[in-house]
């Protein structure tokens, strides 16, 4: 379909003001770019003005139309749309500079000074946008961060003010790599702000006792050991002592109400997969019913090879459940031998040895899955 005048001058209009700016953009600049004559833009608009304020009302509602339809809006947690938004706006960042920036932040740059009517533009369509992040925030706060002291509005702003410096800082940079870390650490800054405590098990009895036996059998008595993704329980023998014991988890409360740990860390592992830890500072680690929400485990495992000396274990136990908006796609559609050999290629791919595996199928119990590991010397 043949696309009229109009349509071409704003398309123009997103490309070159993306690339020059509002001040540096002229009417012949759009016209060419275009491909229609001065007297066509007159026919449609007034001025350079009129049309910067066409271009910002098409701009957001191009813009709003791509992200109703995007595929985060498919979760039914308010947090994970939350942080799927923020995944979205992620991807997004590919191409020149000019294809991902945002019109109204370049826009005021520009004319918050000179052009009043533009500038009182894009503070209503950054808003609004806003606004429709603020949903989901204030559906998430409600969820799980009830008595946080803070607005879903003032939040929902806050990604805007982040995402508007990234572009700032990715035309300073010319690209788009400052832009992308600063999504990383915007993703974790409101991740931690939606870790509730669960002071819950997560496996019965039965199966619990099948940890701690493995966790005997394997874990060096007075050694030095890593709790990774660790809660408020470790399912450490309770009569073996150990030198010491770390843990890294998402939620501080858990964490500081876990006994038999000496030291922990908060760290979202999803975030930034590295371990904030020396080389060989550990003995043996654990990952206790957590591996099925790692979405970079193997880089993770690599990272835990690092941390723990030649020869040591890494014990990995699961069961057969799983929060379903937290697990990663394939272990959901995969059965339980499915998943130890799902955690036995994430081993191998890591570079870990001596892989053995322990199985507990049991009914009408929860089943018991490990695998085991150990560094190369």
């Amino acid at each position: 379909m043949a696309i009229d005048s109009k349509t071409k001058l704003l398309d123009a209009a997103l490309r070159v003001i993306r690339t020059k700016g509002y001040a540096a953009a002229t009417v012949d600049d759009i016209c060419l770019a275009a491909g229609v004559t001065k007297g066509s833009f007159f026919h449609h608009f007034s001025s350079k003005e009129d049309l910067g304020l066409a271009a910002a009302a098409y701009f957001s509602a191009t813009t709003d139309a791509a992200f109703a339809a995007a595929p985060y809006h498919r979760s039914s947690d308010p947090r994970e749309r939350l942080l799927g938004y923020i995944d979205f706006r992620a991807a997004l960042l590919r191409g020149e500079l000019p294809e991902f920036t945002c019109l109204l932040g370049t826009m005021v740059q520009d004319t918050y000074a000179t052009h009043p009517a533009i500038r009182d533009a894009c503070n209503t369509y950054i808003s609004s946008h806003a606004a429709n992040v603020a949903a989901d925030v204030a559906l998430a706060k409600q969820q799980y961060a009830p008595d946080a002291p803070w607005t879903p509005e003032s939040l929902a702003l806050f990604t805007q003010t982040v995402l508007q410096g990234a572009f700032v800082l990715a035309k300073a940079r010319n690209g788009p790599k400052i832009a992308a870390e600063s999504l990383t650490h915007l993703r974790l800054y409101i991740g931690l702000f939606y870790v509730q405590p669960r002071f819950v098990e997560h496996i019965d009895e039965v199966a619990i006792t099948d940890v701690v036996r493995l966790h005997r059998e394997h874990l060096p008595a007075g050694g030095e050991i890593l709790d990774l993704m660790s809660s408020w329980v470790s399912h450490l023998p309770p009569d073996v002592a150990y030198a010491r014991v770390t843990g890294l988890g998402m939620n501080a409360e858990e964490l500081a109400a876990n006994p038999r740990l000496d030291a922990f860390v908060v760290h979202d592992l999803n975030a930034s997969p590295g371990l904030p830890f020396a080389d060989a500072s550990f003995d043996a680690a654990t990952i206790c019913v957590s591996i099925q929400y790692l979405t970079d485990p193997i880089v993770v495992l690599r990272n835990l090879a690092r941390v723990v000396r030649p020869g040591g274990h890494a014990i990995v136990t699961f069961s057969n459940r799983c929060f379903p908006t937290k697990a990663v796609a394939i272990w959901q559609v995969l059965d339980d031998g499915g998943h130890v050999q799902l955690v036995t290629n994430y081993f191998e791919i890591a570079g870990w040895k001596g892989i053995e595996h322990v199985a507990s199928p049991r009914r009408p119990y929860d089943p018991l899955y490990a695998v085991i590991a150990t560094v190369p010397s």
